[in-house]
């Protein structure tokens, strides 16, 4: 997300909560098959991943590899994980809650805002587009490439259709 000024920002910040109305409202399901696709576009760039990590950060591109394969390893499993870490949870009555009352406990998407360098992102980013929260990912100057990695397989894959036309 290039910060060229500060209403820039603002419009960024607006589309983002635009998208987030209507990305919220999607099922799960639909949000875990448009997270799948951004995955998948992703890793067709893999070699090239793993290129700007060691260009960029002077790994190695053996372990620059490795670590494209556990971003996807990490990303599929938090897809395989999606339905059962956000189903409601119900916690029976208990003697310290309410006599008689019972709880639910849902998962409910809220705006975050996070500052992660490389691939670490994938560990904080999957979980939210499954949960149904909207990102808004800057990439420290040093490593301006990962911001491109992202954005394009993932932004076209999970991005509201009525929201990618006001960017």
């Amino acid at each position: 997300m290039p910060l060229r000024s500060r209403e820039a920002l603002e419009k960024k910040i607006k589309a983002a909560r635009a998208a987030y109305e209507e990305w919220r409202r999607t099922p799960l399901e639909e949000r875990m098959r448009q997270v799948k696709k951004g995955l998948e576009r992703f890793l067709a760039t893999a070699e090239e991943v793993a290129r700007d990590v060691t260009l960029q950060m002077g790994k190695p591109i053996r372990e620059a590899r490795r670590e494209v394969q556990t971003f996807r390893e990490r990303a599929e499993y938090t897809i395989g994980i999606a339905e059962r870490s956000l189903a409601p949870t119900f916690c029976p009555p208990r003697k310290a809650f309410i006599s008689g009352s019972s709880t639910f406990l849902w998962g409910r998407p809220q705006h975050c805002r996070m500052e992660l360098p490389a691939l670490i992102p994938v560990n904080v980013i999957v979980p939210a587009l499954l949960a149904g929260n909207t990102v808004l990912l800057k990439h420290s100057a040093k490593t301006r490439w990962s911001e491109s990695t992202w954005r394009g397989p993932l932004e076209s894959s999970t991005r509201p259709t009525s929201s990618r036309a006001s960017s």
